[in-house]
């Protein structure tokens, strides 16, 4: 809604209209609207490196994706979505023999603050396994990297994106998608891992092939204060 006033030489004199229903106004309006909104992108990986497009969201409360990982963000200081997508292949640690063994990579590491992660999350791409491509090992993205004399992987080691077996290790896509609310304390920066574990039937080397890519959203539990404005 506009409104219009009428000065001494009866001009109609045009005022800054309501902000719209699906913007949130920070602060006093200045010149134009000042606005944060929660579908702008925070930041994506380019040429140039991470750029900070919304607002001045302080560099301590972004996180830090794991190498050979592009990174794409949306949000505003309350809420984010993570998107990672795998630039190169990905060698797992080694698989050491036939026998059990949980094995994982560092995907992205979240800022030191307390941290609910999940709340939708989903992986989608391709694993392949140079010696054993018809095993089935089963995945999963943790605050806990996998790791151990287990075909299983533990609960930490799932608890973004929950245990799925894929249907083989050579090279076929597999999508998994969850819901899961994991809380997380600021002792260490908190982060995430893709994992997957199996019986595997002989010594091997896996790999994660170009492409995959890893969502989650995650919720910084402090008080984080906009220093600036993103105008739009």
């Amino acid at each position: 809604m506009t409104s219009t006033s009428t000065g001494n030489i009866g001009a109609a004199l045009k005022v800054q209209p309501y902000p719209l229903s699906d913007t949130a106004v920070l602060g006093p309006r200045r010149g134009k609207a000042a606005e944060l909104r929660k579908d702008l992108l925070v930041r994506q990986t380019d040429s140039d490196g991470y750029t900070n497009l919304a607002g001045n969201i302080p560099s301590t409360f972004l996180g830090t994706p794991g190498t050979s990982w592009a990174v794409k963000e949306y949000g505003d200081n309350s809420n984010r979505k993570t998107i990672l997508t795998s630039t190169a292949p990905i060698v797992l640690p080694a698989v050491t023999g036939a026998a059990n063994q949980a094995i994982g990579v560092l995907v992205y590491t979240l800022p030191a603050v307390d941290q609910a992660i999940g709340f939708g999350a989903k992986i989608r791409g391709s694993i392949t396994a140079a010696v054993t491509p018809a095993a089935t090992p089963v995945s999963g993205l943790g605050t806990a990297i996998g790791t151990g004399a287990v075909a299983a992987l533990a609960a930490t080691m799932r608890d973004v994106v929950g245990s799925n077996a894929i249907g083989a290790a050579n090279g076929t896509v597999f999508n998994f998608a969850d819901s899961i609310s994991t809380f997380k304390l600021s002792t260490t920066p908190p982060q995430v891992f893709l994992n997957f574990a199996n019986n595997w039937a002989a010594a091997d080397t896996i790999t994660v092939n170009t492409g995959f890519q890893i969502i989650f959203s995650w919720n910084p539990l402090a008080d984080i204060e906009q220093s600036g404005y993103n105008v739009i």
